[in-house]
């Protein structure tokens, strides 16, 4: 009896443990410790990122937030290192235990329509509004934006060029802001853990957030307009050096992946000039290409109507110098065809070229039977800029066109650009007014119809006096914003004035 008895208490003692234990088990997976290294950076946002992520998807019902000493890591493992996860901002190795990890990164940022007036917002402002969601779609997107009054914050890689991201705490969420970890709306940490099942999880998490997997493919474009380095310029690189007037601009051009301009003047002291009738001739030291690369130009359009000012000989100085300092050009061509030709930029996976035409007399210089030719605005456009569009993600065209000194472009102008975003540019750049025209948003091109001087002795008036630097974010082919930025040339100097919404360069919004 005795033994039956010692057998029936041993069944209910077992039956108690297992209880005890599955449910023991059950609130380790109901539950999860989050430690944070005390060195990380936006540890507000880490945490809501990861609240919203393991309990709005119902895979934990609780979480333990807790700061941490990364140089310390064992020993957390060892108290509690079964159900936790170790947010730190370098990747930290165990010596005792084999630790799984994964780099986390995101961005999130504020916008509005462009009818709004807000430019910046503060940062726990940023924070509170901020709900993660990865089930956003256009329709939703357009819903908020009919509403002019409102701020949304979004995650990054749902910019596009139909709304006007907003400074945080003063920083622009420019692509080298975001990549750098200065926009403060920017994260990036490794979670670790020695929880396979946990690691899993991570996984999923961190797929989920489309942010990862844009990062590679994010890149910027800054366009500037005509530089001329001659006549009053030429003087004052002589006095103070070749770098002397791209100094206080070089800071900005560097921050970019492609830099472009078009080059309004030969690089050569030879030749002789051509169409002598033509009244203006620019030509510059051609040790200035040096300076040009300095400064951190990539890409030139040389398709313009001072190109040819000193003949053939002018012409090709000027390849074999930007060659020389390897810049790469795009715009004339011993024939029409090797005139359309582009320059071609790889940026990881994405293909960028740039195109560029003149339409402003003369197009043809000849020297014996050497002749070289500008590509001009023809029929035959369509079918090139169509196969650009074919075997390039990113297609630019630089397209030196219209009335000189005009502040808005004219009708045919308009026209015509629009028309290259029809057959399959992404971007067009125009040269040759020598002031600021509109720039525009046409379905999801940008048009920048002048973008004025950027180095010039144009000092007779205020507008040949200003230019604009035109930065375009990319995430892959998809541009994601257009951010405007003033100069004021200076004694032959480009002197950034400021950051300007678009709205205050009349920007259109044509949908």
């Amino acid at each position: 009896m005795k033994k039956i008895f010692f057998i029936i208490i041993l069944i209910l003692a077992g039956t108690v443990l297992v209880s005890f234990l599955i449910d023991s088990n059950k609130n380790d997976n109901n539950t999860i410790v989050i430690y944070i290294d005390r060195d990380v950076d936006k540890k507000e946002l880490v945490k809501k990122d990861i609240y919203n992520a393991f309990i709005k998807e119902k895979i934990y019902k609780n979480i333990i937030f807790s700061n941490f000493d990364a140089q310390n890591i064992d020993s957390y493992i060892v108290s509690n290192g079964k159900n936790s996860i170790f947010v730190t901002s370098t990747k930290y190795k165990s010596n005792l235990f084999s630790i799984k990890s994964l780099e986390y990164l995101n961005t999130i940022v504020a916008a509005s329509s462009f009818k709004n007036t807000e430019t910046n917002i503060d940062y726990n402002t940023l924070l509170s509004n901020y709900t993660r969601s990865d089930k956003l779609n256009v329709k939703k997107i357009n819903e908020i934006f009919d509403d002019n009054s409102r701020i949304v914050v979004l995650p990054y890689n749902y910019l596009n060029l139909h709304m006007k991201p907003l400074k945080v705490d003063g920083i622009f969420p420019s692509v080298y802001n975001v990549k750098k970890g200065i926009y403060p709306g920017s994260v990036r940490v490794f979670l670790s853990t020695v929880n396979h099942k946990i690691y899993r999880q991570c996984k999923k998490f961190i797929t989920v957030n489309a942010f990862n997997k844009s990062i590679n493919r994010l890149f910027s474009i800054i366009a500037g307009g005509d530089i001329m380095l001659g006549r009053a310029v030429g003087k004052y690189m002589d006095r103070y050096g070749i770098y002397y007037p791209f100094e206080k601009i070089r800071q900005l051009i560097e921050k970019n992946d492609i830099a472009f301009a078009n080059l309004e003047c030969p690089l050569t002291d030879g030749g002789i000039k051509f169409y002598p009738n033509k009244g203006i001739y620019f030509r510059a030291n051609p040790a200035t290409a040096l300076s040009l690369k300095w400064c951190g130009f990539d890409v030139l359009s040389i398709a313009n109507n001072h190109i040819f000012d000193w003949g053939v000989t002018g012409a090709l100085d000027t390849e074999n110098y930007l060659k020389k300092a390897g810049i790469k050009y795009s715009g004339i061509g011993e024939t029409i065809r090797e005139a359309s030709k582009p320059a071609t930029f790889n940026i990881g996976d994405i293909k960028i070229c740039f195109f560029s035409m003149d339409d402003i007399y003369p197009i043809e210089v000849k020297n014996g039977k050497k002749s070289l030719k500008i590509y001009n605005y023809s029929n035959e456009v369509k079918k090139i800029i169509n196969r650009l569009n074919k075997n390039y993600d990113v297609v630019i065209v630089s397209y030196h066109t219209g009335i000189e000194y005009k502040k808005h472009p004219e009708d045919q102008k308009i026209k015509r650009m629009r028309k290259l975003i029809d057959y399959g540019a992404n971007v067009v750049f125009g040269s040759h007014p020598h002031v600021i025209q509109d720039v525009e948003i046409y379905k999801n091109g940008i048009i920048a119809y002048s973008l004025g001087n950027l180095i010039f002795d144009q000092n007779w008036s205020e507008d040949t006096s200003k230019g604009l630097l035109l930065e375009i974010g990319f995430i892959g082919k998809k541009p994601i914003y257009c951010r405007p930025i003033t100069v004021n040339i200076i004694r032959g100097q480009a002197v950034l004035e400021n950051s300007l919404n678009v709205r205050e360069l009349k920007l259109v919004l044509n949908q």
